[in-house]
């Protein structure tokens, strides 16, 4: 990543850090308006499992915009876990994922910026 592209992103992901909504408890949605997330089980060879359904707001999903699922805040060396880049489809699904905190964040093309918090538990 050059130096330019670096700065413009941790940019963005400080300025998202002032919109980042309260942690979310399983089963609940959130709606700031730009996109929901939902946490949902389902059982896989007796295991239980988590998929987390991630349902744009109509006006972003008609643009390009990207959806990345971080382990811990990126400003705090936070990776990415999951990722849907580059995409105009209204609802995503992510699966597989295990129990616990993540950020979610929303990036158009035009590096605007959404994030929330949700908790993944039984």
């Amino acid at each position: 990543m050059n130096p330019k592209t670096y700065f413009r992103v941790l940019t963005l992901l400080l300025t998202a850090f002032l919109f980042v909504s309260p942690i979310q408890n399983y089963g609940q949605e959130k709606n700031t308006g730009e996109f929901t997330v939902k946490s949902e089980s389902y059982l896989d060879n007796g295991k239980t499992m988590f998929k987390v359904v991630v349902d744009i707001n109509q006006e972003i999903a008609a643009k390009v915009y990207s959806v990345y699922i971080y382990d811990k805040e990126p400003w705090k060396s936070g990776e990415v876990i999951e990722k849907k880049e580059k995409t105009t489809e209204r609802v995503i699904t992510f699966s597989n994922i295990k129990e616990g905190k993540y950020c979610f964040y929303l990036v158009d093309e035009a590096g605007n910026m959404a994030g929330k918090w949700i908790e993944i538990k039984q």
